[in-house]
């Protein structure tokens, strides 16, 4: 079953496809570039372990953010990291110390960014942006996998550069869809796919994929309100999932469309692996696809695993 979860958390939903772009508290003052940064510290993935850690910050920005490029780097021994941003009553913040390594909330957050490469950087082309809200929190989560029998330093480090208010165009939505219900039975291979809703006529820029290491292929194919299905991305590295980028000739997306994702597993195993988020014992299938305008429909995507034999 599809459902559709709203970004009712950390993200204000005031512009739509002919809206012009909202503007900061300070929007009249002289802009300052400005980086914000933000790290989760040195700490350490002890041997032999999966660790998933979260620090809780404060946007450090007293008006609305607004970010047109970030900077990311993990040191060896990552498996991925992301970043959310909430509003600070959200459920998924609130008790949740600031300033140090903790659990992780799974709570709905906005999502900003994410990567499973040790080393990214990411430019948006001069007025378009992803807005975050003043007050918000910013949520760091790292993600290592440690298979030695020695303890591995981690840490993880975010730059986000700020853009002048006054060059804004478009602000930077994203579409993040979620496969439920993953399950790979012992000695099979099976490719498991979903559809979620597009808005009509936006751009889209950037795709990108995340799954585990019993994943084979990801595809994410456009699908028109007639049926007819196009490819746009494709992937064949788990580990370092490619990040394809569409500034230059976006794809417009049709009224009535949908974005499928599929992941085509192979379990090799005398177990079945079931939909989680351990690296090394679970899977995951997810696309996030960034696109602009921003719609006030921006969601949270997941659909229940269609499959089918490759």
């Amino acid at each position: 079953m599809r459902s559709l979860a709203p970004l009712v958390f950390g993200l204000p939903l005031v512009l739509a496809c002919d809206a012009a772009p909202a503007q900061s508290p300070d929007a009249g003052a002289p802009f300052v570039a400005k980086t914000l940064s933000f790290s989760t510290g040195d700490f350490v993935s002890p041997p032999g372990v999966e660790i998933t850690r979260c620090i809780y910050l404060p946007l450090g920005h007293e008006a609305d953010a607004l970010v047109g490029g970030y900077h990311a780097r993990m040191l060896a021994g990552s498996h991925h990291f992301n970043m959310f941003f909430a509003e600070p009553t959200n459920p998924s913040v609130t008790g949740k110390p600031r300033g140090e390594l903790t659990d992780c909330d799974s709570g709905w957050k906005s999502y900003l960014a994410g990567s499973q490469w040790r080393e990214l950087d990411e430019v948006m082309p001069e007025g378009i942006a992803i807005r975050i809200p003043a007050g918000s929190i910013i949520v760091l989560e790292a993600h290592y996998v440690n298979t030695t029998d020695g303890a591995v330093p981690a840490r993880v480090e975010v730059e986000l550069d700020l853009v002048d208010p006054a060059k804004l165009t478009d602000e930077l939505g994203v579409y993040f869809n979620m496969l439920s219900d993953v399950r790979v039975e012992p000695g099979e291979r099976v490719k498991l796919s979903g559809r979620c809703p597009t808005d009509a006529d936006v751009k889209l820029a950037v795709l990108t994929s995340h799954m585990h290491h019993y994943g084979e292929r990801f595809e994410i194919n456009l699908i028109s309100a007639d049926g007819v299905s196009s490819p746009l991305y494709a992937n064949d590295d788990y580990s370092h999932p490619s990040v394809l980028e569409l500034w230059d000739a976006p794809i417009v997306l049709p009224a009535g469309s949908e974005l499928e994702w599929s992941c085509l597993y192979s379990n090799q195993t005398d177990r079945a692996v079931i939909g989680g988020g351990s690296a090394e014992t679970e899977e995951m299938c997810m696309m996030a696809a960034f696109y602009y305008p921003r719609k006030t429909s921006q969601l949270y995507c997941t659909d229940d695993a269609a499959r089918s034999t490759p």
